[in-house]
């Protein structure tokens, strides 16, 4: 065992939640290298997409690639780094030689901030518990905190404090198993006397996942191998339904909006002249219903317990020892990268039992050529590709699939494709026969009817191209706000009020309004008063969204906040509609499919591929994560108030005009489209405004 190469939680966390390749490749900076090195030299692809934290009321699909987004950042010398890139350098390369090993997450600095955020509120939610419960038994608890201290020097002390009786809870105690091969610091350790004790895991999440449950259990089996029995294991969590300055409410995240027919004349019109800025404010957080403690794993189809699993796992032949030393094993060379399958565990939460699932790996697989159309770009069919890939590497690329009935597109249940996949193929292999596109491609064969019926609406003018951006914290920053919700601070809103508008001619052919945030302070009084007037400016209208369900979102939790701004916030929801539909609905998708979409739906790939004139490669913020990032650290005070207004408020002005600016490039291209293939569609337009109005 002393020759074994070190598992930390993170790679166990990893190898037994994720990928075990994955888990390979960032078990260590020298690991990390060689993937990158690897991909260079055309021998491994990779795709491994993190997920970020964010409010449940949000359809988005928000991560991050972090294998391409760290290697950036490694590659470069510091010299050729920013002030902020070199920053965030440090921190990655200070992550990666933690003890607990590396726990991927976002770059930006507010990442780690929040993270360390929940650890102070976790150790205020004990320290205030423990002052509450001495002085209601009568007892004379302590806590005790290494924090500071170094893992080393903390080991003995920890083995110290447990000896104690009177130190209730151990703040990052540290433990050590098979010749240090095995390393862990607890969050918090509840000391029940007597070697008992109960670890409690904090996560800045809002609900325990199947990775926290890896995380207790290789806790508890180190702290089980040091002799101490663990009662229970609990995950320590952000209340969603906290409000900061209100308390505990149930209905918040359950908050509905009824649906109903808005008069505007009568409803809407009066509060607008009525409006005033919203008061805002900062409360002291309450602690105590800010955390709340879970020894469940929730995000299953059955809350089940996690020492419930832990022992059920066991009882059932799993030997962490062994496990280890296999994972150990794999981490020797790089190997494993080669296996064409990984193994993840699967649960029976009924039966608190588990199995073993081996299945084609696709977060890390053979090269093949990303510039060429081919089959892990289509929308969440990566998983499928990969088995596709891994029976013939040819059958990778749309331009070699001839006949979709081939056994290598093909499993028990049927074929691998579904009608969207099967769409996007004969789309792109008539583009590659034909070289060139035509409306009678892009647009499908049954959907001219479906188009026509969205493009409608787009002439009820006025028309309000509009879009958001926003700021979310792990702990509610302000009264009134809630973990991860998104706070807006900035909007952009293009108004089409006739049918001649042209993005290549905005100033003469639309009506352009925006606003931005600038003062340290809660934004969304002002953000509201500001977009509602707007909003209304040329009269009520229909409102357009790229992703509705965003906008929408942020909309509905300023209703739930605001409920004095009800009536027009209402007004604009109801009337939003979604430029998505042309490529993404409910049911039907892709009416409209341009085989440089590459097989996403992301206005960031649909607005270059119906016409790539309009680019975001002039402006220096040019991605809504920078945007939220720049605004959250002015907010925070990392910027400053000179900095801010001198250098980055206007680069962020004209970021967020580009989206909306990008909006109307989508919608006068996909006119452009229909009206190819329609040549009555102006007549069309007309004689269907015309059923709506007399029905």
């Amino acid at each position: 065992m002393k020759n074994s190469i070190r598992v930390t939680k993170e790679d166990f966390k990893r190898y037994m939640a994720e990928c075990p390749k994955i888990a390979w490749i960032f078990h260590s900076l020298d690991n990390f290298k060689l993937a990158v090195k690897l991909k260079k030299e055309k021998k491994i692809e990779t795709h491994y997409k993190v997920e970020i934290e964010k409010d449940g009321n949000y359809d988005t699909s928000s991560g991050f690639n972090a294998i391409d987004l760290y290697s950036d950042l490694l590659e470069k010398e510091d010299n050729e780094l920013s002030k902020t890139e070199l920053k965030q350098k440090n921190m990655l390369l200070k992550q990666m030689e933690d003890l607990n090993g590396f726990e991927i997450s976002g770059l930006p600095a507010e990442t780690i901030v929040d993270g360390n955020s929940v650890g102070d509120a976790a150790r205020e939610y004990f320290i205030e518990k423990l002052y509450k419960d001495n002085l209601k038994d009568k007892t004379n608890f302590e806590f005790l905190d290494f924090q500071e201290k170094g893992y080393e020097e903390t080991i003995e002390e920890t083995k110290k404090a447990l000896q104690d009786n009177k130190v209730k809870y151990l703040f990052e105690p540290s433990f050590e198993y098979m010749d240090s091969m095995l390393r862990v610091r607890c969050d918090v350790l509840i000391n029940h006397g007597n070697r008992h004790v109960t670890i409690v895991e904090f996560k800045a999440s809002t609900q325990s996942k199947i990775v926290h449950f890896f995380d207790v259990m290789y806790q508890k089996k180190v702290l089980e191998k040091n002799g101490y029995i663990v009662d229970d294991v609990n995950v320590g969590l952000i209340n969603k339904n906290y409000v900061r300055g209100i308390g505990i409410d149930e209905n918040r995240s359950n908050f509905l909006i009824s649906f109903y027919e808005m008069d505007f004349e009568n409803e809407v019109k009066d509060n607008l002249e009525k409006i005033k800025k919203p008061k805002s404010d900062e409360s002291d957080l309450n602690y105590s219903q800010l955390i709340r403690i879970t020894d469940k794993l929730e995000n299953t189809k059955k809350d089940c317990g996690l020492n419930k699993m832990i022992i059920g796992m066991e009882d059932n032949g799993f030997d962490f020892d062994e496990t280890i030393l296999e994972i150990s094993k794999s981490f020797e060379n790089s190997n494993i990268l080669n296996n064409t399958n990984c193994g993840k565990v699967s649960f029976n939460y009924t039966k608190y039992n588990y199995s073993i699932k081996e299945s084609a790996c696709h977060h890390v697989v053979r090269y093949y050529d990303k510039s060429k159309f081919n089959l892990y770009e289509l929308t969440r069919f990566k998983p499928k590709a990969a088995i596709v890939h891994s029976r013939d590497e040819k059958s990778i690329y749309i331009e070699n699939i001839v006949d979709v009935e081939k056994s290598q597109f093909n499993e028990d249940k049927g074929s691998l494709f579904k009608k969207d996949e099967l769409r996007i193929i004969r789309t792109v292999r008539s583009y590659l026969q034909k070289n060139k596109i035509e409306a009678k491609d892009i647009i499908r064969e049954d959907g001219i009817d479906s188009l026509m019926s969205l493009l409608k609406d787009y002439y009820k003018y006025p028309v309000y191209m509009y879009d958001f951006e926003t700021v979310k914290w792990a702990i509610p920053k302000y009264d009134n706000s809630w973990s991860y919700e998104q706070i807006p601070f900035q909007y952009s809103i293009h108004v089409i009020d006739n049918p001649d508008y042209d993005f290549n001619d905005p100033i003469n052919t639309m009506k352009h309004l925006n606003f931005i945030a600038d003062k340290q302070e809660d934004p969304r009084p002002e953000f509201l008063v500001n977009f509602i007037r707007d909003c209304f400016a040329y009269g009520p209208g229909v409102y357009v969204a790229y992703n509705k369900s965003f906008e929408r979102g942020v909309i509905k939790n300023m209703i739930y906040s605001y409920p004095e701004l009800s009536k027009p916030l209402e007004y604009i929801y109801h009337n939003t509609i979604d430029l998505m539909e042309f490529f993404k609905k409910k049911e039907d998708n892709w009416l409209i499919y341009h085989p440089d979409f590459r097989g996403s739906y992301s206005i960031k790939k649909t607005q270059p591929g119906l016409d790539s004139s309009l680019s975001y490669k002039d402006l220096k913020i040019n991605k809504g994560d920078k945007a939220s990032q720049t605004f959250r650290q002015f907010l925070d005070n990392v910027i400053s108030q000179e900095e801010y207004e001198i250098i980055l408020k206007e680069d962020m002005l004209k970021y967020c005009d580009r989206d909306t600016l990008a909006m109307i490039v989508v919608l006068q291209r996909v006119v452009d489209i229909v009206k190819e293939y329609n040549p009555n569609f102006e007549m069309d337009i007309k004689k269907l405004l015309e059923e709506e109005k007399n029905a």
